[in-house]
Parts: C-alpha cells; structure tokens; sequence
C-alpha cells in the first residue's frame, strides 16, 4: 500500500506541481481564471511542494504497508466469475441511456437528471469504481486485451459527457495498478507501451471535450495554456492564498461549502430531496474569489475546486493546514493498511487520496 500511496504523490507532484511551474517559468505566466499577482505562485509551488514532501516523509518511515500486493492477498470474490464485469456493462448502458434522456453535459448541469431512477442507481454503480473492479480482475487475469477493451468503454462514456476527467482516471488506474501489484515484467513492459496511446491522445481529447462545452474558439496556444491550467494546482491556489492574505474572498460564501456539501450528499444517498436542490460546492469558486453572484455562479457551470491543503490554509492558517493534511493522508493510509479486503483497499487509496487533494471537484 505505501508504494501507491507514494505513486500518487509523485504524480500529484510532478504533474499538478512541477510541470506546471517549469511550463510558467521557460513561456511565462498568464492566468486564465481570475488576475493574480505571480508572486502568489511562487508561494503556492513552495507551499505544495513543503507539504506533499513532508507527506512523502512521514509515508516512507512508516512501517506498515511496504511490499508489493500479491493477487494471493486480495479478496478473489468478487474477482471470480462474472458479477462485476456484468455490473460494469450495466453501468455504461446506464449512463448511455442517461446521456439520451438528459442530453448529455448540458443537461447535467441543470439539474436534469436530478431526483430520477437514473440518478438514484448511477450512485450506486459508480461506472469510475466498477472500471477500477474489472481492471483489476483484468490485471488478475493478465488479459492485456480485456484491459483495452474495458478503459476504451470507460473513457468512450466519460467522454460523452464532455468530460475531460476519464482518460485522467484510465491512466492513473492503470500506473497505480502497475506498481501496487506484483506482475511478470513482461506484462508491466506491454502495459507502459500501451500507455503512451492514452497519453498522447490526452491533450486532443481534452480540445475535443472543452469545444462540446463551450462555443469559444480557441487558438492552439490558447488551449495550451488551458490544459496547463487545468492540470495545474498553481493558479487557484495563488489566487486563494493572495485572497486569503488581502481578506477579498466572500467569506460568507466560502463557509457555507461544508453545510452545501453535506446536504447534497443526503440528497444523493435518497430517491427525491430531502434538501432544496443545489450545486456542488466547486460551482461557487468564482462567486468567492472572482467576484460573481452566487446566482450566476449556480446557472454557469465552472470546474473550479479547493485543493484541500489550500483549503486548510485558507480556513485555517498555515501551521494547522500542515498538520491537518498530513494527519488526514496519513490516517487513510494507515486506515486502508487495516483494511482486510486489499481490492478495496487499493480503490480506496488511489480514488480517495485524489479526491481529497481537489476537495470541491
């Protein structure tokens, strides 16, 4: 378990940290969201950097979780027969129809598949953990051809909904996978090749899924930085850092997120609304830091999130966000180390982990 923990830092670092910092410093900086002083950057890439390498420490000592996971040692239940693969075709069929019904993205994002069946069961046959299940049977299995056929499925359906996320997620699974898991070398070799397709084809997928968002043209160069700034961690973080220390951002706004996102999550869990029906939490960034409404901010979808050590930061000051955030990513590894079902474990650890770094996304 610690080699995906540490897999997925290395990522974060690299990726969201590091690779957006050197493409700033060699072509320059220009924001994309909202104007801030690129000094805030600089204090944002130190604060990153500070607090996933001392995450990297405390993983690296602990001395639990430090081999790689035999299939031996996984709950082969659900990994026999064909329960979980029946229940993932299910789920893209699900998701198929809902596109049909709901008109895809757009109607997503008001609110149309809100309260249906539909809704009701996608949360239960979560189509990105039932992928996770079927690649793992698949790796079980080393059926280089079964795990093309199930990412091309994944990735096809996310990207139906105009989502930029799945071909993320397909690679990101499969690196996890492939340094968690004790696999013939031969296997991890053919895997890694395979995984230049997907990589290359990021950048076009993305122009793709962002065009059927939006009717803005944008130059090459423009989508560049686009996709730059949506990888990267850097931008939201400075312009939440230099907000939190000028006092600009809408307070208001920015406590009420908890209660929004507790509330939304009764809503998910039971057919109907048991609350008054609202967006995510991440759709108010810009009514606290780029000075919209918070009506405008509920009618215009915008991925926007906290990164949750910017997050602490913010609510809490730099001292306490250190401490919290290690203890959280420390706690959830010790948490999934426990964990007697490892299939799970692994899930937990690769889904989680990201999820909580982009707090409101």
């Amino acid at each position: 378990m610690k080699r995906v923990y540490l897999t997925m830092i290395y990522i974060t670092l690299g990726l969201n940290v590091l690779l957006p910092w050197i493409f700033c410093k060699i072509k320059g900086f220009q924001y994309i969201y909202w104007p801030v002083d690129e000094k805030y950057l600089d204090i944002a890439v130190v604060f990153l950097i500070l607090i996933l390498l001392i995450t990297i420490v405390i993983v690296e000592l602990s001395r639990y979780g430090g081999s790689k996971i035999e299939f031996s040692e996984l709950d082969n239940s659900f990994l026999l027969g064909n329960g979980v693969t029946l229940l993932f075709w299910f789920s893209i069929i699900l998701n198929l129809i809902n596109i049909v019904v709901t008109g895809g993205f757009r109607g997503i994002i008001v609110g149309a598949a809100n309260s249906t069946i539909i809704a009701y069961l996608q949360f239960f046959l979560d189509s990105r953990l039932l992928y996770f299940a079927v690649l793992l049977k698949a790796y079980k299995r080393q059926k280089i051809e079964e795990i093309c056929i199930y990412s091309f499925a994944y990735v096809a359906v996310s990207f139906m909904y105009s989502s930029r996320s799945g071909i993320f997620w397909m690679v990101f699974y499969n690196m996890v996978l492939l340094y968690a898991l004790k696999l013939s070398k031969r296997f991890v070799q053919k895997i890694m090749l395979l995984m230049v397709v997907p990589i290359m084809l990021a950048p076009v997928l993305y122009m793709l899924a962002t065009a059927s968002r939006s009717d803005a043209n944008l130059s090459i160069e423009g989508m560049i930085n686009q996709i730059v700034g949506r990888v990267s961690y850097l931008e939201i973080s400075a312009i939440e850092i230099e907000q939190a220390k000028t006092g600009d951002y809408v307070a208001d706004v920015f406590n009420d997120g908890m209660e929004n996102q507790a509330k939304q999550i009764v809503n998910m869990l039971v057919p109907g609304s048991v609350f008054q029906d609202d967006v995510q939490p991440n759709q108010y960034w810009r009514a606290i830091f780029a000075g919209w409404t918070k009506e405008a901010a509920k009618e215009h979808y915008t991925s926007m999130y906290f990164v949750l050590p910017v997050y602490l930061y913010v609510k809490y000051g730099l001292m306490v966000a250190v401490i919290l955030y290690a203890t959280i990513i420390y706690s959830l590894f010790r948490i999934t180390c426990k964990m007697k079902n490892n299939a799970f474990a692994l899930f937990v650890a690769s889904y989680f982990f990201y999820s909580l770094c982009q707090f409101f996304d």
